[in-house]
């Protein structure tokens, strides 16, 4: 019926009031809420099994937390039913406060055992072992449930025994000792421990031995391993075929090998100095030892010589270190090694022997394929020349027919020769530009027209943006040109599936003002490539991704082809792109400046003909320096009919002095030539005194060696016309080296069409 009873010696234990009714409430006030549950469920426990019920609960008294425990057993009538509950409560918070320190002390023990990397154990005062923990557990491969109660002594070998009770003496009479145990695991393996045990004494206990021990068989065995290694150390230097040794400040060999007796007798028995084995400067790894000595620690030298052998007087060659070192101590030494590469000195001698062989092989290929050059192109250029010269006269029908048919065989002709000579150039990478006039909007819109039909199924519309200032011509190679438009404009095409494509061109400002520097950009609105796919972009075999040769085809060569040209132009290809938004190709080419044959005044000389002059009404003046008739006279039509004047030499002695009487405006030098060739002839001119040797030079050769167009230049020459020549082209030559000379760039030029 809810009524409480509590005794006088609960009220004292519960710090209640000692007269008056307490509530329950009251009592739960100084329980915490978890051990009023236990409370509650105990009750409702004892009353529905009418079974005593034991709990342990926490009260908050005035000096603290205690603990309590208690007994709560159902009070029953007659007819069984439960009717209240009584019990009995004691405070048990000193002996729960001791077992908590005690379990808390167990468990910091089972941890310091249980997670050092030493051994250690527990062993009363006779040697019966109480605990061990995981690292001896591992040591010995036996369990803590088959050592504790196990004597120590039963897992030592036999030869410890007497080593036991002496520790067992040690242990009682001072409380600790250090030492070494060979035991045995439980694999039968011996093993050494180095111990140190110290007696615990434990309050109101028994004392024990707490021992901790090292496993030291390693470091034995590492001691005997580093004692066979050294062995097997000097067993190898002493079977090396090269030469080893070290020298000491003192000049003496402290260390050699049996290679280095062999070229260097001495007595085993005796520490040999250098200068007792030296046989003077010369020697290789004797002769400069002092030399040596002045380097710092750590520097080395390397070289090779040869050196005797004494016994079979042979020549050996060794490829030679030398490295200076100290010890702790401070002291210097020299380590030495000499490698035997006698047979890879024969090698590289047959190699270089064989190398010059086929350097001079490939001279006289070289030459073989130049003299062929020459000795073809000097009748093709007759050839050419007066099959064009006829194609000027009056012909009838049959007659114009026949000089096509001559015109394209040979044409056909040059080319066929001009890609065999010029093989050679592409594989060893000296292919050239060619400088002719090119219309670069002209290239660019053809290029357009040839791939605008397949923009225009993608829907893409092409437009171009060309500056005002846009040059009409340049010098330059159209055919390179174009290869560079149509691979960056076919890419833009292929990769682009809606959208549009700009092509810009303009003049940018460069450094050489006697070129044009043109800017081009092409800009699509295609599928892009990733940052991490640029670089790679302008190799070889290389696309943007994996799926992208499925989808667009191609061979992945084209933008590494477009470098190589651009870069062969002297410009650098850059590329702007993001997936997704398109991709923008930038380079700036470098073109000569196009003088036009049209600014040469046609006027009439004092008889009446036709002349061209670029001072008032004076003709160029032209020495033509050819040995062959048939293109001396090629020439002379050609130029003649223009309205130059010439005078023909067959020599370079004849050049030279042609020059030195009367006065040139251009020299058209041909290069092999009798008595003095062409370069030659250059050269003299070049050296002479006054303006006379400032004169132009034009080189005109059927020579197809490579670097023959350097060589001309480095003779101090201005130009250079390669055979069979094409008329416009030599007259571009003639007239740009001659308005480059100072005494005509100050001339009025009028601008006459010549053609």
């Amino acid at each position: 019926n809810d009524t409480l009873t509590i005794s006088r010696e609960l009220r004292i234990l519960y710090e209640l009031p000692l007269d008056g009714p307490i509530s329950l409430e009251y009592i739960f006030g100084k329980i915490p809420e978890e051990s009023i549950e236990i409370i509650n469920s105990a009750q409702a426990k004892c009353q529905t099994t009418l079974q005593k019920v034991e709990i342990e609960f926490r009260i908050i008294l005035e000096d603290g937390e205690h603990h309590m425990t208690s007994n709560i057993s159902p009070s029953i009538n007659t007819n069984g039913e439960f009717t209240g509950s009584f019990g009995t409560v004691q405070d048990i918070t000193i002996t729960k406060l001791s077992a908590i320190a005690l379990r808390k002390s167990e468990e910091e023990k089972a941890v310091v055992l249980n997670n050092t990397q030493a051994l250690m154990w527990i062993h009363d005062m006779n040697g019966i072992l109480l605990d061990i923990n995981a690292a001896a557990e591992k040591a010995t491969g036996f369990s803590k449930a088959e050592m504790i109660g196990v004597s120590l002594k039963k897992i030592m070998s036999a030869d410890s025994e007497t080593d036991f009770e002496e520790y067992l003496n040690t242990i009682k009479h001072s409380e600790t000792a250090r030492g070494s145990f060979q035991i045995y695991a439980k694999t039968g393996t011996k093993r050494v421990w180095l111990y140190q045990n110290t007696v615990y004494t434990n309050k109101g206990c028994e004392p024990y031995v707490i021992g901790s021990a090292i496993d030291v068989t390693d470091s034995v065995k590492a001691e005997k391993e580093v004692a066979r290694q050294q062995q097997f150390i000097r067993q190898i230097i002493d079977n090396s075929p090269n030469i080893i040794f070290i020298i000491d400040e003192q000049r003496q060999i402290m260390l050699a090998n049996h290679t280095f007796s062999r070229y260097y007798p001495f007595n085993k028995n005796e520490i040999p100095s250098v200068e007792s084995l030296s046989s003077g400067s010369e020697d290789i790894f004797l002769g400069e030892i002092d030399k040596l000595f002045e380097m710092e620690e750590g520097q080395m030298i390397q070289f090779e010589g040869g050196l005797k052998n004494p016994e079979t007087k042979t020549l050996s060659w060794f490829s030679i270190i030398n490295k200076c070192f100290r010890e702790k101590n401070g002291k210097k030494y020299i380590l030495a090694f000499g490698m035997d590469i006698t047979g890879r000195y024969q090698v590289e001698s047959d190699l270089l022997a064989a190398n010059e062989m086929v350097e001079r092989s490939l001279k006289v290929k070289e030459q073989f394929i130049s003299n062929m050059s020459h000795e073809i192109r000097t009748p093709l250029n007759a050839v050419i020349g007066f099959n064009d010269l006829l194609g000027d006269t009056p012909l009838n029908e049959e007659q114009a027919e026949y000089v096509d048919i001559v015109k394209t065989a040979s044409n056909n002709l040059l080319a066929l020769i001009n890609n065999v000579l010029d093989l050679s150039k592409i594989e060893s990478s000296n292919l050239a530009l060619e400088y002719l006039p090119l219309d670069i909007g002209k290239v660019i819109m053809d290029v357009v027209k040839i791939l605008e039909p397949k923009a225009k199924i993608k829907g893409i519309s092409v437009l171009t943006n060309f500056d005002k200032k846009f040059p009409v011509k340049v010098l330059g190679d159209e055919l390179r040109l174009t290869q560079i438009m149509f691979n960056l404009l076919g890419n833009a095409v292929k990769f682009t599936d809606d959208g549009t494509i700009d092509i810009s061109c303009k003049i940018v400002k460069g450094t050489d003002r006697l070129k044009e520097y043109i800017a081009f950009s092409i800009k699509d609105t295609g599928i892009g490539v990733a940052k991490e796919k640029q670089a790679d972009i302008f190799e070889r075999f290389t696309q943007a991704t994996s799926g992208t040769q499925r989808l667009y085809g191609g061979t992945g060569l084209g933008l590494n082809i477009t470098r190589s040209l651009v870069d062969l132009y002297g410009g650098t290809l850059k590329m702007e792109s993001e997936p997704g938004k398109g991709t923008t190709f930038q380079f700036v080419l470098p073109f000569k400046k196009y003088v036009e044959s049209t600014n040469l005044a046609k006027i009439k000389s004092c008889t009446g003909d036709n002349i061209l002059s670029v001072n008032t009404n004076k003709p160029i003046h032209i020495l033509l320096a050819e040995d062959n008739m048939i293109n001396a006279l090629l020439a002379t039509k050609v130029l003649t009919t223009k309205g130059f004047t010439m005078v023909h030499v067959i020599n370079g002695q004849q050049v030279v002095d042609a020059v030195q009487q009367q006065h040139f405006d251009v020299i058209l030098m041909d290069i092999q030539m009798p008595v003095m060739n062409g370069i030659s002839a250059a050269g003299h001119i070049r050296a002479l005194p006054g303006l006379v040797a400032k004169i132009p030079i034009i080189a005109m050769t059927a020579h197809s060696l490579n670097g023959e167009m350097q060589n001309c230049y480095t003779a101090g020459m201005n130009g250079y016309v390669a055979k069979p020549f094409k008329p416009e082209d030599l007259f571009n030559s003639i007239i740009e080296v001659v308005k480059r000379d100072d005494i005509f760039e100050r001339s009025l030029i009028k601008e006459v069409n010549i053609n």
